[in-house]
């Protein structure tokens, strides 16, 4: 009797040692009066947030001489991003802190807004911004030249050639229909013969004239685009053709020029 009565207490000690060994503290607390730090969760900020803002629609601004200070405080206010300017570039290139605003826009753009502030306190243009991940980065334009970033863009598209047919057959719809005729398939007669039928001109063209018209669309990007920037003419850009897409190193302005505005927001 007296071995089932120490049995049992034993049993009820262990339960209840269990029980406390699994209690979690609601206070933030350990057991043993240490403090336990919380778990945070850290997000990750989408690449396109500060893209999102900027393309983000504005029933409009009544701006009557607003300093540019404010004007960036605005831009802040827009959505959850970091805006940075950098004051020290941005002065070089004549616009400070208390360069004023004039503007009235209604059902417009975050963008449209900003660029047009932008045009104000900069008419010829030295200040830009940058749009990449949550932050949008405002500093002259020189500041963004001096930082070039390498994109690989294919131009496959631009390349391929449709290519000419010949010696077509004529196809009587009537005849066939009325089953007087042989058709294409009866025959072993293609519908459609190419003029040579090799390989390179089944895709388009040949090696000799894929190199050529890469190398022509490099010479219209060169032309067109910022022609002191790339270094033929001694610039820090450059061009590379490789396959069926051309390597670009040039400025995040420069690449917006070429792919469209907002390319390194994206």
């Amino acid at each position: 009797m007296m071995n089932r009565i120490c049995t049992g207490a034993v049993m009820v000690s262990l339960l209840f040692a269990v029980a406390a060994f699994g209690q979690t503290p609601t206070d933030g607390s350990s057991s043993s009066g240490n403090a336990v730090a919380p778990s945070v969760v850290r997000q990750a900020p989408d690449e396109n947030l500060a893209v999102s803002v900027l393309r983000k629609r504005v029933e409009g601004v009544d701006w009557n001489e607003l300093t540019f200070e404010r004007v960036i405080d605005w831009l802040r206010e827009q959505g959850q991003i970091n805006v940075i300017p950098a004051w020290t570039a941005l002065e070089i290139a004549g616009c400070g802190t208390d360069s004023l605003v004039t503007l009235s826009l209604t059902e417009t753009t975050v963008a449209a807004v900003l660029n047009e502030a932008i045009e104000q306190v900069s008419p010829d243009r030295l200040v830009r911004y940058h749009a990449s991940g949550n932050t949008i980065r405002i500093s002259a334009k020189e500041d963004f030249e001096r930082k070039l970033i390498v994109r690989i863009y294919d131009v496959t598209d631009i390349l391929f050639r449709i290519p000419e047919f010949y010696d077509a057959p004529n196809i009587d719809l009537q005849q066939a229909q009325q089953g007087g005729g042989a058709s294409a398939a009866t025959s072993g007669q293609p519908v459609f013969q190419t003029s040579g039928g090799g390989d390179d001109e089944q895709r388009g063209m040949g090696d000799a004239e894929l190199l050529q018209r890469m190398e022509e669309i490099r010479t219209l990007i060169e032309v067109v685009v910022e022609p002191e920037f790339w270094d033929s003419l001694g610039g820090p850009g450059s061009i590379v053709p490789y396959n069926r897409a051309l390597v670009i190193r040039a400025s995040v302005e420069v690449h917006e020029e070429i792919a469209g505005f907002f390319a390194y927001g994206q």
